[in-house]
């Protein structure tokens, strides 16, 4: 029988806020943000102004699935005893790979977007992806073990 993993929450939370602190990087003028909206067809008058509810939607939605996101994988990688570094990048990527980039991809094509946009959103969500299974694996996991 295996010990019982516990989520440490404050690693969560602060999981969750560096993914926000990140995607606001990612998506700046100072990165992608530019790139990005050029790519999806907006433009910036697009956009709900700040003080309307819907500007704030995508931002509440983008938290829960960080919280989500952080305590699916504390599960796995606790149920199959995913510990060192290099099994938890591998996991993390593949995990990222078959489940968010490959859907993500076919939607796009699908939807005849350009490919620069796919390349965009599934590299922020492969780096998220990665930094959050070594993070959870080094100071969850292994210390529970």
């Amino acid at each position: 029988m295996t010990k019982q993993t516990h989520a440490n929450h404050w690693i969560i939370f602060a999981l969750v806020v560096a993914h926000q602190l990140f995607s606001f990087l990612w998506y700046s003028p100072y990165l992608f943000g530019y790139r990005w909206v050029h790519a999806s067809g907006f433009r910036i008058s697009d956009f709900p102004p700040i003080n309307d509810m819907a500007f704030y939607w995508p931002f509440i939605f983008s938290i829960i699935a960080s919280v989500l996101l952080c305590y699916a994988i504390t599960f796995l990688f606790s149920r199959f005893n995913i510990v060192k570094t290099k099994e938890a990048l591998k996991w993390s990527f593949i995990l990222w790979f078959v489940f968010l980039f490959l859907n993500l991809m076919t939607h796009n094509l699908f939807a005849q977007r350009p490919i620069a946009l796919t390349l965009i959103d599934g590299g922020r969500d492969c780096l998220i992806f990665l930094s959050t299974g070594f993070i959870i694996s080094t100071f969850i996991i292994r210390k529970s073990k």
